[in-house]
């Protein structure tokens, strides 16, 4: 996750990245899919392209329901949650390439 956030910060000066690694403590109170999708919602920025990067989302039950609900809430938002792992949500609008992949959102 370390490279992306990198790649990020150098070249996608519009981004506003919302990262947590559950690995650490200090997000064990967003294990629960309603603090996710509050803590998301929270720092979401709008003009902003919203990139959120979670470590270890597999340990945040009921996780895809937190996306669904962003998704269904038009909060514009690209998410990687592993490696190989991206996904968009209406009103994303960028292209970004990484690790063999792209997202492209008109």
């Amino acid at each position: 996750m370390k490279p992306f956030l990198q790649y990020l910060d150098q070249n996608a000066p519009n981004a506003n990245v919302i990262h947590n690694n559950f690995n650490l403590p200090e997000f064990n109170e967003l294990l629960e899919r309603r603090s996710l999708y509050d803590f998301i919602r929270a720092r979401h920025l709008k003009g902003k392209d919203n990139f959120v990067l979670i470590d270890e989302v597999q340990m945040c039950d009921g996780f895809k329901r937190t996306i669904s609900g962003l998704h269904a809430s038009d909060t514009a938002l690209a998410f990687q949650c592993s490696d190989r792992w991206l996904q968009c949500t209406p009103g994303f609008q960028s292209t970004i390439s990484w690790n063999g992949l792209t997202l492209s959102c008109p």
